[in-house]
């Protein structure tokens, strides 16, 4: 189990990298991408999982994680499994409102103009204090979350619906969400569209992921790439490959560096290739190997 994940947007990793370091010289166990991805996890689980095993979080605000899907997705996970989070925020900008929604319970500390050390050092007694009043912020946020989503809160339906997929209850989770990705929802949208996937509803998917992928979720974007690999529409699968991998996903990185290794361009193939494989994707290092065998 491990004190604190750190949340942050890849334009801010120099801070994060910082923040990281700080919190374990006090002692305090971290969970960080790409450091504790292990090979063979794809970056979605590894995240999913990552939170899972964490006491707390630390979100690195910023502009860039404040429209940041993948920063989203995390804080998500981390409000469906109560954890108390700490924003970080390292620049003065308004949160967007379903990143407002998730984060105003919580505890905010302001790091600008500049986030040096007596910041970071505030931030590790941040850390320290949240979990005090776990119980009662647990409690309060349930409330209100229920509330908002039968006012009609597309983000705190959302939430909803990750707290069932939590405890297993699909049927529940699919009503959230689809209640959430009826208004635009991207990360709603992408779950209705991956539960399509997996009844092989491939039309219901394509339509959900689509709105998941405008909506700026990488995880919509590298299935909707996958979807269109399958059924051999090479442009379209490059395109959204493309914009997955591009948003980090190993995934994305592994099979566009794949086709256009087969279809476009080797050199280029390779260059995404090897970014799989540096996000712990087993396949683009196999793939990798067999080409420095020449058997690919």
């Amino acid at each position: 189990m491990h004190d604190v994940f750190v949340s942050y947007a890849s334009s801010d990793r120099t801070v994060a990298e910082a923040v990281r370091s700080k919190l374990q010289d006090a002692e305090l166990g971290c969970w960080m991408a790409p450091h504790d991805i292990v090979a063979g996890t794809t970056w979605a689980e590894a995240i999913i999982e990552g939170v899972q095993a964490s006491r707390s979080m630390v979100v690195v605000f910023s502009s860039r994680s404040n429209a940041s899907s993948q920063v989203m997705r995390e804080v998500d996970r981390a409000v469906a499994h109560k954890l108390p989070v700490v924003t970080f925020r390292i620049e003065d900008c308004r949160p967007t409102r379903a990143m407002e929604y998730f984060l105003s319970a919580q505890h905010w500390l302001d790091a600008f103009p500049e986030p040096g050390e007596p910041h970071l050092t505030a931030l590790v007694e941040a850390v320290k204090r949240v979990a005090a009043d776990k119980d009662g912020r647990e409690a309060r946020g349930a409330r209100v979350l229920l509330e908002a989503a039968e006012a009609g809160d597309a983000a705190a339906a959302t939430n909803l619906g990750l707290q069932a997929l939590d405890r297993g209850d699909r049927e529940d989770a699919q009503r959230w969400f689809r209640q959430a990705a009826e208004s635009g929802d991207p990360i709603a949208a992408t779950n209705l569209g991956l539960h399509a996937m997996g009844q092989n509803d491939s039309r219901e998917a394509w339509r959900w992921l689509m709105v998941g992928a405008e909506g700026g979720d990488v995880m919509a974007a590298t299935n909707l790439g996958l979807l269109a690999k399958e059924d051999n529409n090479v442009d379209e699968a490059l395109h959204w490959l493309g914009v997955g991998a591009e948003g980090g996903d190993a995934m994305a990185a592994t099979n566009l560096g794949m086709m256009l290794r087969d279809h476009r361009d080797r050199h280029q193939g390779i260059e995404w290739l090897e970014h799989g494989a540096a996000g712990g994707d087993v396949l683009a290092a196999s793939e990798l190997a067999r080409m420095a065998r020449g058997e690919a």
